[in-house]
């Protein structure tokens, strides 16, 4: 092929427009204060929540062989273990300061309603919980499934008792409350919005990507992502959905675990390879935290100034927003 070959040149062109389009998309870096705080174990760990500026938990473990709570009463500084299980606990959400539950393997909720002094056991399915979210004590919603194709929620309207009201053919990993009545879930190629407290789900205009994670900063707001690297956002409490980021991007993939806005713009979304982003812009353009441990993160939380990204191996940063 010559030089002035036309071909020859269409193919220069389309090489260099990918080009730009991959440095375009790719997230520069940026700075901020963070340290690892010792977790105390090496299991990997899924969830992080911080009740108060002083108390927060996070919860992990191993498949079918443990499951942990940690909590600390100092602001993230130590964290100590206050529940040991026979298995994986994936997901924890807290009604009020004293009324808590975490949900995991095997069908398993554990619930507190000391401040996470202690915890009580309660088999609520025989399937894997993924996610749960609280509206207040009286309103919430716990999912999960299996094998991609089987999901399932389970909503509570006194606290400690969770009955199952919907199954449907996409296993979920994520749940967001809005309001008593609406709450809004995502999965494996699914979004769905509940307008019944979570008894059944509508399928919304998001497919394409395994979604991990949901959340609202505000009752309008919110964003979701998924282990493809899409990024979707919704202006209407969950109803339409606009894309932010396509999956699949060739050269610039992201795999997303864990998402957070502390602002209806400015928030965080964490995954693979220590992968840590932030947006200032609600979600028009993101830069990634230099330097983090290479582990999977899977859950990052942020409050007042005040950040943290707990992952795999018992990995955890604290940072400032």
């Amino acid at each position: 092929m010559k030089k002035h070959d036309p071909l020859f040149l269409s193919a220069i062109f389309l090489l260099v427009a990918i080009n730009i389009l991959i440095v375009g998309c790719t997230p520069q870096p940026f700075s901020t204060d963070w340290r690892e705080v010792p977790s105390g174990t090496t299991y990997d760990l899924h969830d992080v929540k911080m009740v108060t500026p002083d108390t927060g938990f996070i919860v992990g473990g191993a498949q079918w062989s443990y499951g942990l709570i940690l909590r600390t009463i100092d602001g993230g500084a130590n964290w100590q273990k206050v529940q040991e299980t026979g298995s994986e606990i994936n997901a924890i959400s807290f009604a009020n300061r004293r009324e808590g539950v975490a949900v995991g393997q095997a069908g398993k909720f554990y619930m507190t309603d000391d401040r996470g002094a202690s915890w009580q056991f309660q088999q609520a399915q025989w399937e894997r919980y993924r996610g749960i979210a609280h509206y207040d004590r009286d309103h919430a919603v716990a999912v999960g499934g299996k094998a991609y194709g089987w999901g399932m929620s389970s909503t509570s309207r006194n606290y400690d008792n969770y009955n199952t009201f919907d199954t449907i053919n996409h296993e979920l990993s994520a749940v967001a409350m809005l309001s008593p009545t609406d709450a809004v879930a995502v999965g494996y190629g699914f979004l769905g919005k509940s307008k019944d407290g979570g008894r059944t789900w509508q399928p919304k205009n998001v497919t394409g990507d395994f979604l991990t994670a949901v959340h609202f900063p505000s009752r309008s707001v919110g964003y979701t992502v998924g282990t493809s690297g899409g990024i979707w956002r919704t202006d209407d409490g969950g109803d339409t959905w606009r894309r932010l980021r396509e999956p699949n991007q060739i050269g610039n993939a992201a795999y997303f675990r864990g998402v957070f806005f502390s602002t209806e713009t400015n928030g965080y979304a964490c995954g693979d390879n220590g992968l840590l982003w932030k947006t200032s812009d609600s979600g028009k353009t993101w830069r990634k935290l230099q330097k983090l441990p290479k582990t999977q993160w899977n859950a990052v939380f942020i409050q007042r100034g005040k950040g943290f990204v707990v992952g795999n191996e018992g990995k955890i940063v604290q940072f400032n927003d």
